[in-house]
């Protein structure tokens, strides 16, 4: 086997955005499909269904976008990045609802220092390199939010990284 360039992945194309909100857009489509459906029942009961509903969608996504806000800053944190790359070691994560993770990661710095990185929403491909390569590529961070993943590829997911370092030499 023989190995060829892959052309690099703009993280914060279009496409890779979508990617990121998807689980965000399966739940409004289903929602809207269910009120449709009901729009066109007659009687008392589906109209009073069409508004919970109606309610039950406001409510489950302004939860869902509050819960996945850092990944709503993860094109801005690319953008500016300045990435170092770290030994990591993840710790034992279960997958939940749309390939997603909630996983936590310990980093050997450049300095041989370690640092938790806490990953909310991190998708299992990341994970998965993770595991395979023992690395992962941390943006340089002020407020302890990053980008983290792999430049050059959609593996990326927004983290927090602990106390102590900026990523900054």
């Amino acid at each position: 086997m023989t190995a060829r360039a892959v052309a690099a992945v703009d993280p914060t194309s279009a496409a890779v955005r979508l990617y990121w909100l998807m689980p965000l857009l399966a739940m409004v489509v289903v929602v809207v499909a269910v009120q449709v459906v009901a729009g066109y029942l007659d009687g008392p009961l589906p109209g009073a269904l069409g508004g919970a509903l109606g309610t039950a969608t406001a409510i489950l996504l302004l939860v869902a976008v509050s819960a996945r806000r850092g990944m709503l800053s993860l094109p801005r944190l690319v953008r500016r990045a300045e990435w170092t790359r770290c030994a990591a070691v993840v710790e034992p994560w279960k997958v939940r609802w749309g390939a997603i993770v909630k996983a936590t990661a310990t980093v050997t710095l450049p300095d041989g220092s370690t640092r938790t990185v806490r990953m909310p929403h991190a998708p299992v491909d990341v994970l998965g390199t993770v595991c395979e390569t023992s690395a992962l590529w941390i943006s340089t961070t002020t407020s302890g939010a990053a980008a983290v993943g792999f430049p050059g590829t959609p593996q990326i997911t927004y983290g927090v990284v602990s106390a102590g370092w900026t990523g900054r030499r």
